[in-house]
């Protein structure tokens, strides 16, 4: 009845009350770029949605709260994340959000939430970010994010310090392996601290303690930027030597292999470029300014299944040649196995017929590869 509804209505707006106060305390005053009408609009609509679980809300919030860029917003950022770490939504909004953030009090302001934020996403995300700043300062913080609790954070870490490529990353994936070994982890992080001092470095060791004492009588040769002379060459060569696979850029260094791939609908949406990335079309005639940012949307290489498909084609042949067990698991409303258990690639495999496979599922593929056996 009428005379019932508010009482109904009074958990959430309690919660939001209490979120929007929370908020509220949270945010400092700075420099914003949002008028305080279109602020106050913007935020009550983010806590609102944080509430209810709205998360293409939550999402789209986030995306018109980046364009503040200020310190404010990121107190905003981690609650929407905290509160919805597993919604893909929710994240890829808030990967937005970060990528267009430049105030250093902001980027401060993610420095301080990053070691305390609640969800390990929430963490990933805002050492990615901290990453992608490409500043010096930042060593010192994605250094101490290696020690973190859960391993897909200190991995981020470690990655994001690879690709500054400079002495202090360096000496800071160093210590992060030294301290690995004190308490004897030989984990995914420690193998990730190796493989990127091996690409700096250009030799594989191993223990921390080995790479110090290397990597301390050659660092005069070092060069910003690039790693030690012929560190690239020489780790492009030991890949070839033994054979390693690669997937988006990482090793694959194990012979049972198991590739899950998602043929969902969303995989037909498209992702803009990397940061720094300009596409084939853009020359050195065409210059900054004539530049699109939102090219990405036009190109039909930047659709994901597109990139997935290049690169299943590329790992499976790869696989193949090194003699790797493999195994496909292939979801979307439904989940097919490519084979019944991890076999070798068969001599009978051709990577554009097993798209098939990939796009109508295992009745159409076996059927095509039971003709291929004949």
């Amino acid at each position: 009845s009428p005379a019932r509804r508010p009482a109904r209505r009074r958990p959430v707006a309690i919660l939001g009350g209490a979120l929007a106060l929370l908020l509220g305390a949270l945010a400092p005053e700075g420099l914003a770029k949002l008028d305080a009408a279109r602020w106050k609009a913007v935020t009550q609509q983010l806590e609102q949605a944080i509430v209810q679980g709205f998360d293409a809300q939550i999402a789209a919030s986030l995306r018109e709260l980046a364009e503040d860029d200020t310190d404010r917003t990121v107190r905003y950022l981690v609650a929407a994340l905290d509160r919805r770490p597993d919604s893909h939504v929710v994240y890829e909004g808030a990967r937005d959000f970060v990528a267009k953030i430049t105030d250093e009090k902001a980027l401060r302001s993610i420095r301080k939430e990053m070691g305390s934020a609640r969800a390990w996403q929430t963490r990933v995300l805002l050492v990615d970010a901290i990453g992608e700043a490409r500043a010096q300062n930042e060593v010192e913080a994605l250094a101490n994010m290696i020690r973190d609790k859960e391993p897909r954070v200190a991995v981020a870490a470690v990655r994001q310090l690879g690709k500054l490529k400079t002495r202090a990353a360096t000496e800071a994936i160093i210590g992060g392996m030294e301290w690995l070994d004190e308490k004897k982890r030989e984990d995914v992080v420690w193998s990730d601290c190796r493989n990127a001092l091996t690409r700096l470095l250009g030799a594989k060791l191993d223990m921390g303690i080995d790479y110090r004492n290397f990597y301390d009588s050659r660092k005069q040769t070092f060069v910003e930027g690039q790693g030690l002379p012929g560190a690239k060459e020489a780790f492009a060569a030991g890949e070839e030597k033994s054979g390693t696979v690669t997937l988006f850029g990482e090793p694959i260094r194990c012979k049972n292999v198991v590739i899950i791939l998602d043929r969902s609908g969303s995989m037909v949406l498209k992702d803009p470029y990397p940061p720094g990335y300009r596409p084939r079309e853009s020359t050195a005639a065409r210059d900054a300014e004539a530049y699109d940012e939102h090219a990405w949307a036009k190109d039909p290489e930047r659709e994901r299944m597109f990139r997935a498909k290049v690169e299943l084609k590329r790992v499976l042949e790869g696989l193949a040649r090194v003699g790797a067990k493999v195994n496909v698991v292939a979801y979307s409303s439904d989940v097919d196995f490519w084979q019944e258990q991890g076999l070798p690639v068969p001599a009978y495999f051709q990577s554009d017929e097993f798209m098939q496979f990939f796009w109508s599922g295992k009745a159409a593929y076996q059927k095509r590869t039971g003709d291929l056996k004949k």
